[in-house]
């Protein structure tokens, strides 16, 4: 059975409107989502929420905000505004 010859790390990146940086490392499987890491516009490490602890926001808005699409039992989905720890943004 053939393989690709390369998988991908990361699984998922984002700024915020800071200029933080959101990076999603791939899961146990290369299609899921694992950690994530919190870096500083310059690079340096903050720190990583473990995988399923939170997710990436789907839209970053000034003061720390962010914005969540989730989805009901129904499958509708609603934004859901959420403001980040000082240290994240």
């Amino acid at each position: 059975m053939p393989f690709y010859h390369e998988i991908p790390v990361l699984h998922e990146f984002a700024t915020t409107w800071e200029g933080g940086i959101w990076v999603q490392r791939r899961g146990e499987h290369p299609e899921s989502g694992g950690p994530i890491d919190v870096l500083t516009p310059e690079g340096e490490y903050i720190g990583t929420y473990v995988a399923h602890a939170t997710k990436t926001p789907d839209a970053f808005g000034p003061e720390g905000f962010a914005a969540f699409i989730e989805l009901d039992d129904f499958e509708v989905a609603s934004v859901v505004v959420r403001r980040l720890p000082t240290a994240v943004r």
